[in-house]
């Protein structure tokens, strides 16, 4: 009986071996395909992270409006013309009295970039100026929502103060 225990292991074990590389042959297989598509994005050519689409590259000739003005004739600058002051001022009045209830600072911007004095102006920079107009103002209040509107009594928008020509020479 010993050699029919013998035989009888060494076949079991046979059977269990071959069932089991059965098994793994498809794992193997899965498992090759996936080593051999992770080696081929690995391998391909990596693109330029982070400065895509911005400046110009080597030895290219600049473009845009630097390279019209060193081939052609420069054309002078016309000066910026400024806003009389106490502009801004009365804006922020006549838009809180126009409304008739209180508005916050964004919607203050949106009304006075309304105006043809303002239009064409960077909105930041815009609110940034209004924010420290609205401080300065005395007649302007903030309620508890954080909007802002005039005091009672507040009147009228102040009218916009003209700069005085200076008398021509006689």
């Amino acid at each position: 009986m010993p050699d029919f225990a013998k035989s009888l292991i060494a076949d079991v074990t046979a059977k269990v071996k071959k069932q089991l590389l059965d098994s793994l042959i498809p794992i193997t297989r899965k498992i090759a395909e996936a080593a051999s598509e992770l080696e081929a994005t690995l391998t391909k050519p990596a693109r330029r992270a982070g400065r895509r689409g911005r400046g110009r590259r080597r030895g290219r000739a600049p473009k845009g409006r630097r390279a019209v003005a060193r081939t052609g004739a420069a054309k002078p600058k016309r000066a910026r013309t400024r806003n009389p002051r106490g502009t801004l001022q009365a804006g922020i009045r006549r838009v809180l009295h126009s409304e008739g209830g209180p508005l916050s600072l964004a919607g203050i911007r949106n009304e006075v970039m309304k105006n043809a004095r303002f239009r064409g102006r960077n909105a930041k920079t815009l609110y940034t100026q209004i924010v420290q107009a609205v401080k300065k103002l005395a007649d302007i209040q903030k309620t508890s929502q954080g909007l802002y509107a005039l005091k009672a009594g507040g009147g009228q928008a102040a009218p916009v103060r003209r700069p005085r020509k200076a008398a021509a020479a006689k």
